[in-house]
């Protein structure tokens, strides 16, 4: 898997020193968001890889302890509580503790490269339209 060009290497140490047990998963998530467009950066937000657009987060890994990731959709921190966003989740998995926050708990490394496409669909359509 190629590194794409805005992979932030001070997110690398981050995870190099937290050795997490799903490591590659995490890389193969990275590198989705990232291979959406060269605009997209990451960062570190609430202990885990954070993609923003603008320099505002809109998608953040959670990353469990036992392994388990989670992808948090969201508005960022400027005027996020007001926020609308108009988003389809074309996959029914994801759950809304808020009209403008979604929560997508991602599978195994293979469930992932078997979503590639509707995953790297999903995280750009939410990139952009929570812009």
């Amino acid at each position: 898997m190629p590194t794409a060009k805005n992979r932030n290497p001070d997110v690398d140490t981050f995870l190099d020193r937290r050795a997490h047990p799903e490591r590659e998963t995490i890389d193969l998530i990275r590198h989705l968001v990232l291979s959406i467009s060269d605009e997209i950066t990451e960062q570190i937000k609430w202990n885990g890889p954070s993609f923003c657009i603008d320099g505002d987060d809109r998608l953040t890994m959670r990353l469990a302890p036992k392994g388990d990731i989670q992808m948090i959709f969201h508005c960022g921190a400027k005027g996020a509580a007001d926020k609308v966003v108009d988003f389809e989740d074309t996959t029914g998995r994801m759950t809304w503790p808020a009209p403008n926050r979604g929560v997508l708990t991602l599978g195994s490394r293979d469930d992932i490269l078997a979503e590639v496409g509707a995953l790297t669909d999903l995280f750009s359509r939410w990139i952009y339209a929570a812009r």
